[in-house]
């Protein structure tokens, strides 16, 4: 079985039940948004900005790996935009995921949403590699 950062960030987001108040389980996927979204609702895309690299090293083996996910809330309301970007947030703290630098704040006027791109830092445990 191949093991998937990605998945990983999705089910924390998708498991969480305050979060999913706010955004349908079908409002949130990867890479970009679905041509099914319903963009009258706030959805998630979540963004990876490369691919795995190296977080740790010792005797020339690595030991940890780091990807950097940039999470895209988008929707009409920007205080419910803001609201599920600090859940995310929460619920990524609970499992050592910190925000980094980064990322945007806008709304545009062209497709009348609200965005707010948040920048997070993904390292797996000690030992855990090969992603």
């Amino acid at each position: 079985m191949t093991k998937d950062l990605l998945e990983s960030v999705h089910r924390i987001i998708i498991s969480d039940e305050t979060i999913m108040r706010f955004v349908e389980k079908g409002q949130v996927k990867a890479y970009a948004s679905s041509e099914n979204f319903d963009t009258s609702k706030p959805f998630v895309i979540i963004d990876p900005l490369g691919p795995p690299d190296s977080a740790s090293y010792a005797s020339n083996t690595e030991l940890a790996q780091r990807v950097i996910y940039q999470i895209n809330v988008e929707g009409p309301s920007r205080k419910d935009v803001k609201r599920i970007q600090q859940l995310i947030k929460s619920a990524f703290a609970t499992k050592k995921i910190r925000q980094i630098a980064g990322g945007l704040d806008e709304y545009f006027p062209e497709t009348k949403r609200y965005v707010d791109a948040r920048r997070y830092s993904v390292q797996t445990k000690l030992y855990d590699s090969g992603y």
